[in-house]
């Protein structure tokens, strides 16, 4: 049993619920008017949510199924977990510090929180195995 892998699989879960139960009625209620480029754009955006929620939800039940041992431990899909969600966090900051964001939207866009949470727990996860499954 990896709780490192356990908690952060729950953390995954929670992001799903709240993705899907305010992210996408926020994008739906965001509906344009059919000018061409903007409602594509708007399309993208309204697929590109439901792709983030399948990637969360993915990862948290195999971080999950990992955890509790009912999949077999990966190295080599834990060390994928780890650094997609490192990237993830590194992406969002990225992206807030290329936009000249404001301070205040760094802590009302949290996922990089989060994303970073994940990746560390990950990372911890994968330590521990390394060293005490053998």
């Amino acid at each position: 049993m990896n709780i490192y892998f356990i908690t952060a699989s729950l953390l995954l879960f929670f992001a799903s619920a709240i993705h899907v139960l305010k992210g996408v009625p926020l994008v739906n209620s965001l509906t344009p008017k059919k000018e061409k480029e903007v409602y594509r754009i708007w399309l993208m955006v309204s697929a590109g949510i439901q792709l983030i929620t399948v990637d969360l939800l993915l990862s948290g039940l195999f971080l999950l199924l990992t955890g509790v041992g009912i999949l077999p431990y990966n190295f080599v899909f834990i060390l994928f977990i780890c650094l997609l969600y490192s990237g993830y966090g590194i992406a969002w900051l990225l992206v807030l510090l290329s936009k000249k964001a404001e301070h205040g939207y760094y802590f009302r866009l949290t996922h990089w929180i989060l994303f970073l949470i994940v990746a560390a727990l990950s990372w911890i996860g994968l330590y521990t195995e390394q060293n005490f499954s053998h």
